[in-house]
């Protein structure tokens, strides 16, 4: 098995080892190629810096995006490792060594983790002695070689203390179902991924259009689930729609709805609570504008029955 080991900065560390997140973003701010260093469910561990130069936890490779800085604090927020967008801006120009200003209009690397694990300063685990010195960014390791299987073997002690290798195997084949469609590979199972990952991947599938308006100006598009989180629904494609603001306000509310014929639909309600409506009640009975290019990845038509029954305020 083959997982990598990433150099981090100690303030994102400290800062997330201080929440329980199920993904966080591991970000570069110079990072002009993609991370194929290793496949979609294999580990990826974070180590600090030298002087301190240790492995403090360990988390699951999900995918790898280029995003514009915006863009990558509106999907994953402080899950970035910052507590603020000015704090987040601040961190990529001292990182980068320059005005914060300057990079806000450039794309930065994602490499977006999910299930980290920080261990407690006891935990942590010394680098491995093979270390090169003049490494920047990070490295794989592999556990058909000495020191990789004993790094790994240190990091199953944390996570599993009971369980056989076996039963982790298992664990690392588990994280590799598929999930869609991403670059020509399988993501992680479905119950893993998180609502950062949910957004960015559904934006893509849309092209960064709402599927009712159209409207493509990217800081007003949002991901909304068709069946929530809270009321059984996951973080899946086929349960995601791109919408406009406030598009996906009224969804949410059930003021607009989207039939299993992907027929838009706009409720009475809102010209009966709000006195206005007219540049919804345009769309009603319109077909969505866009629809994903990959069938099994458009909008589930069970799920969207069952917003139109359950949810929609006919």
């Amino acid at each position: 098995m083959d997982f990598y080991v990433g150099i981090t900065d100690e303030n994102w560390f400290q800062f997330l080892a201080s929440h329980d997140f199920d993904e966080v973003n591991f970000w570069r701010p110079r990072d002009q190629s993609r991370f194929r260093a290793i496949p979609t469910g294999a580990p990826f561990l974070f180590k600090l810096k030298k002087p301190k130069d240790v492995i403090v936890g360990v988390a699951y490779f999900a995918a790898f995006r280029k995003l514009p800085v915006p863009m990558a604090w509106d999907a994953f927020g402080i899950e970035n490792g910052a507590p603020s967008y000015e704090a987040f801006v601040r961190s990529l120009g001292r990182l980068s060594k320059e005005a914060p200003t300057s990079v806000l209009d450039r794309e930065i690397g994602c490499i977006i983790l999910t299930e980290p694990t920080f261990f407690n300063e006891p935990d942590w685990i010394d680098t491995p002695t093979d270390w090169p010195s003049n490494i920047m960014q990070g490295m794989v390791y592999s556990t058909s070689n000495v020191f990789g299987a004993t790094l790994w073997d240190e990091v199953r002690a944390r996570l599993h203390n009971d369980e056989p290798q076996a039963v982790m195997d298992l664990a690392v084949r588990e994280l590799q179902s598929p999930y869609g469609p991403t670059d020509g590979v399988p993501i992680l199972a479905k119950r893993r991924l998180g609502q950062g990952l949910f957004r960015v991947m559904t934006l893509e599938n849309y092209g960064g259009r709402c599927c009712v308006t159209g409207e493509s100006t990217a800081p007003v598009i949002e991901a909304a689930h068709i069946r929530p989180i809270s009321l059984g629904g996951e973080h899946r494609l086929d349960n995601g729609l791109a919408l406009r603001a406030d598009m996906h306000i009224l969804y949410d509310r059930g003021l607009i709805s989207v039939d299993p014929d992907y027929r838009i639909r706009v409720s009475p309600r809102i010209r009966d609570l709000y006195h206005n409506g007219v540049v919804y009640y345009r769309h009603d009975l319109e077909q969505l504008r866009s629809l994903p290019n990959d069938p099994a990845t458009c909008p589930n038509r069970e799920m969207l029955d069952w917003h139109f029954r359950e949810v929609f305020a006919a």
